[in-house]
């Protein structure tokens, strides 16, 4: 009897234990937008990582299209544009995982640094090469008016004679003259681009190949002699040059960045994509697995002998 009576009290207590917990669970139960939520975000995630490693696979083509180096320019500018866009479609949805709490503010700024230096290195270089070439073609005039105003004086008299044969002799005398400084100073300046093909590749791929020759031009103009004028332009085009280097060193340290966390990215992918799954399937549902009822307490049936 003794045994009968506890063992019925133990039934009543694993009852009301059960209809605690029910009504316990109730309180922690996930709604309809919890659900939707988690799905999201399980969403969000597998789509940085898998441009994440997209991002990462563009880098490397390019890298590997500058050393063969033969062919695959269509390619390159393709593929250049596209890491920008991938760049820019990390930040946005890195930026959306931070307001739902599922990404910090380090993330966001390891994905701005991706997107925006990238960017910004052929925007400023683009930029400053407009400035470098209004200004080569101010220098390019000034050398042809020096060089009308250093023709013999003889020359100069013989333009003023109305005569056929004269009068076109000199100015055949002034043509070349002219063509031959223009020729001079402008071979100055475009030859100190770079001339390297690999290295012209490598820098087309980073973005720098403006900014390089930038620079390069612009120390070759400099030799020529400038006006007030080009000095104050060809200033303003080194500072957005070195904007440019700045950007440039922001996406590098973004690169290697993501190269970086790129192996535990490809690792955790498959179980990344399979907990979203389960989270969509989830959101679908509307009752989660883990907010079914407990099942009824097993009763204990006392054995006598």
């Amino acid at each position: 009897t003794r045994l009968r009576n506890a063992m019925d009290a133990l039934d009543a207590a694993a009852d009301t234990c059960k209809r605690a917990i029910n009504a316990a669970s109730g309180h922690f139960k996930d709604s309809t937008m919890d659900d939707v939520k988690g799905a999201v975000s399980a969403v969000l995630k597998v789509l940085v990582d898998a441009l994440t490693i997209i991002a990462i696979i563009i880098a490397v083509v390019l890298i590997v299209l500058v050393i063969i180096g033969s062919g695959g320019t269509a390619l390159a500018a393709f593929l250049t544009a596209a890491a920008f866009w991938v760049g820019l479609s990390i930040l946005a949805l890195t930026s959306v995982q931070y307001f739902m709490g599922d990404a910090s503010l380090e993330d966001v700024g390891w994905a701005a640094l991706g997107a925006i230096g990238g960017g910004l290195t052929k925007f400023v270089g683009a930029g400053a090469k407009a400035i470098v070439g209004t200004t080569r073609l101010q220098v390019l005039t000034r050398v042809a008016d020096q060089a009308r105003r250093s023709l013999p004086f003889y020359v100069k008299f013989a333009q003023r004679i109305p005569i056929g044969f004269v009068s076109r002799w000199a100015q055949g005398r002034e043509l070349a003259a002219v063509t031959a400084a223009v020729t001079r100073a402008a071979s100055v300046i475009d030859d100190a681009a770079v001339r390297s093909p690999l290295i012209t590749r490598a820098l087309g791929v980073v973005g720098l190949d403006d900014v390089v020759n930038n620079f390069l031009r612009i120390r070759a103009m400099s030799t020529l002699g400038l006006e007030a004028a080009e000095t104050t332009a060809l200033t303003t085009a080194t500072l957005r040059n070195v904007a440019g280097l700045g950007a440039a060193g922001m996406s590098g340290v973004a690169q290697a960045h993501d190269f970086s966390e790129i192996l535990d990215a490809v690792t955790s992918f498959p179980d990344t994509l399979h907990d979203s799954d389960i989270a969509i399937l989830d959101a679908a549902d509307g009752v989660p697995e883990r907010d079914m009822p407990l099942p009824d307490p097993t009763r204990v049936t006392p054995v006598g002998r």
